[in-house]
Order: C-alpha cells, then structure tokens, then sequence
C-alpha cells in the first residue's frame, strides 16, 4: 500500500515563510550599502577666520588654513560644498600680549558627515602688541606707453597710509609700494592699486596691515608732438614804412604737455611783435606763448622782420592861386578866396623833400569872358605825388574889363 506525503503544519509554513522575508531583507540591505559605502574624503585650505582679537593686539604668526578629512556615505560627502565650510578660531578671551593655544572649531556641515581629522586641530599663538606708523608710499610704473606719450604726472586720493603689525615685523618695513601698468593708454586713467610693505631687500613684509590697503590713483598722460609756428604782430609801422613779411628761423617745434591740450593744437603762437617803431628790417627775439602746461623744445624764436620804405603823406596850405590864360582884356579877382589845404601822398623820400614850391595850385581862364565865373582849381604836381584830398575843389572869379 502505497504511503502518501505527510501534510506540513501551519504553524511552521509561517516561520519558514517569516525567515524567507528576513533573510531577503538582509540581502537588500547588504545590496543598498554596497551600492554607497561609507569612505573619507579630504578638503584641504580651508582659510581660518580669527575672531575676537583684541583691538591692542596682533597676531605674529598667524596660520591662515587648516586641512580636514571628513566621514561618511559618499552621497553625503558628495553634497559637501567646501565654500561652506566654516574654520574658526575665537580670542576674545585673550586681553593681554603671550603665547597661547586655541582650537581650531569646524561649523557649516551637515549632521550626515562626521569630522575624522583636522590638521592642525590646536594652534599655538603668540599675540603681541600692535604698533602702527605712518608713511608715505611709491607707485612703481610698469608696461610702456605708445611712441610720442609718456606719464606727465599721477596722484592718489591719499597721501600716506598707517602701517600696523607686531613692532619686529614693523621695524622691518623700509617702504610701502604699489604698481600702475600703464597698458597702451593715450589717455589720461584711474586705477585701484593694491599696496604692500617692503623690507630694505625689496621683499614683502609678512604679518603687516596697510590700511587703506587699496588707493586710487589717477593717471595723467602726456603727449609730444611737432606743430606749425604763429608769428603774432601788433600795431603798424611808421608812416612811410610797411610791412612786407615775417619769417621764423625754424618752421615748427616739438611741444610736449596734458593730452588733453597738446592733442589738439596745430601750432603755437608768439607773443605780439610791436610794430610801432620798426622802421628797418632785422631780426628779434620773440618768445612763445605756452599755456596749459604745454612745453616746448625752446622758450623762444628768432623772428626776421622785412620792412620796406612805403607811401608817406603830407599836407599843405596855400593863401593864393596861381592864375593862367587870363585874357589879355580882362581883370582877375580873386578876393572869394582865402586859402587852401591839401593832403599829398607818395614815397617817403618824395615826400620827406616835397614843399609847397613843388606843387602849383592854379586856375585856367582861358576862353572866359567878363563876368562872375566858378572855375576848377587844377595843380601842378611832381612825378611820384598824389593829391588824396582838397579842402577847395572849386573858386569864385570875377572878371572885368
């Protein structure tokens, strides 16, 4: 007789069916922590930041980063963003100069990550006395302008800057400098120049503040160019002298100056040459006019004057008429005359040695008969001689038998 399989209880069907589950459990769970382990990662040169320092007090050697190794699931640690970490250091409880250690404390993680090391955890500090002094500074020029440009000047929104840091680490301090890349400018510039303190090697001090550590300096550039040359005059020659020309000994001069001004010039002027008492040519001194800063090669210039004799004028009186072609049966008066001015011009030689036997004022009567008459009063002139004006262009005559 064939024997069938015994039945399973209930009971150990549900124990079996529990162990199944847990056992499945484990396996995910050892799965999952596969999958993210826990590890340690390094964040290197997280700067310190000092707090409660003492306002009579400095640091002589300061630390400025620590190292930290942190802990924990590489999906947390991957979240770390290290501008969050926090470094602190706190001296408030510190009121008088000495050696002393503090801890490094951490702040700004997550509680999913665990600090395993920081390096260094414990500083040993030596705060000392803070000492100041004032002092003036340099700026130091690099780089090159374009040809034809240079630095004319440069000045800064301080004069002096207040050095302060322990008394050894400031008595090495020889000067304080900063640097202006001139980069190609044709132009006047501001710049945002950074400074530092220097010993007497030219190395910088460590361990010293410049306050302020940062100035502005503005930057005025200068220019040389070559312009033409104004000859200026004033007044005029003397009668009977004239002007034919004026001729500087050079054409143009290099100026240098503010770009600003010497950019837009073309030539420079000399002061005015007075003419009023020029009567010959010849050479004079003439200086130049420069303004604004401008420079030039020379302060002055020789100016060659050419003169020539020119017209000269003249005038003269007459109290009586010549009288021409009176007919030979006829009586001439002439009493509604009385005198007569004239102004002559000519060269001045002629002029200079004219009188008034040179020149003959007259009337012509000639084809008159008796009577009253306006005749035309007519002249007798040099060669060379112009009459410009008459004070009498015409006369009453009577006539008679």
């Amino acid at each position: 007789m064939k024997r069938l399989p015994k039945k399973i209880p209930k009971n150990k069907f549900i124990t079996a069916l529990i162990s199944l589950i847990f056992a499945y459990l484990l396996w995910a769970v050892a799965n999952t922590s596969g999958a993210d382990p826990t590890t340690t990662r390094n964040y290197n040169s997280i700067a310190i930041n000092y707090v409660g320092l003492a306002d009579n007090l400095t640091i002589e050697n300061k630390i400025d980063t620590v190292d930290i190794k942190l802990y924990g699931r590489t999906a947390q640690l991957n979240q770390v963003n290290k501008n969050n970490i926090i470094a602190t250091v706190d001296l408030s409880q510190i009121t008088a100069p000495g050696t002393y250690t503090f801890e490094v404390v951490i702040t700004g993680l997550s509680d999913s990550v665990s600090i395993s090391d920081i390096s260094p955890k414990y500083l040993t500090l030596t705060l000392s006395e803070l000492s100041t002094k004032q002092m003036n500074f340099n700026i130091d020029i690099t780089g090159n302008l374009p040809s034809g440009y240079y630095v004319l000047d440069h000045s800064a929104n301080t004069d002096t800057v207040v050095v302060s840091g322990p008394q050894q680490a400031l008595s090495s301090v020889e000067s304080v400098r900063g640097e202006i890349n001139l980069s190609s400018n044709r132009y006047d510039f501001e710049s945002l120049v950074n400074l530092y303190a220097f010993d007497s090697e030219g190395n910088v001090v460590e361990g010293v503040n410049i306050s302020p550590n940062q100035i502005q300096v503005s930057t005025l550039v200068g220019m040389t160019k070559t312009v033409g040359i104004n000859i200026v005059t004033s007044g005029s020659c003397p009668e009977g002298y004239e002007l034919v020309s004026t001729s500087a000994n050079i054409s143009s001069i290099e100026i240098s100056g503010p770009v600003s001004i010497v950019n837009n010039l073309t030539s420079v002027s000399t002061s005015p040459i007075n003419l009023n008492s020029v009567t010959q040519s010849q050479t004079v001194q003439a200086n130049l006019v420069l303004d604004g800063g401008v420079s030039a090669s020379t302060d002055s210039i020789s100016v060659y004057i050419e003169i020539r004799t020119g017209n000269a004028t003249k005038k003269m009186t007459y109290t009586s008429l010549q009288v021409r072609n009176l007919p030979a049966n006829l009586t001439c008066d002439l009493s509604a005359f009385s005198s007569l001015t004239i102004s002559v011009t000519g060269s001045k030689e002629i002029i200079d040695s004219l009188s008034n036997s040179d020149i003959i004022a007259y009337i012509n009567l000639s084809n008159l008969s008796a009577g009253t008459h306006t005749v035309d009063i007519q002249y007798s002139i040099p060669d060379g001689v112009t009459i410009l004006t008459s004070s009498l262009n015409t006369v009453t005559v009577r006539l008679s038998e």
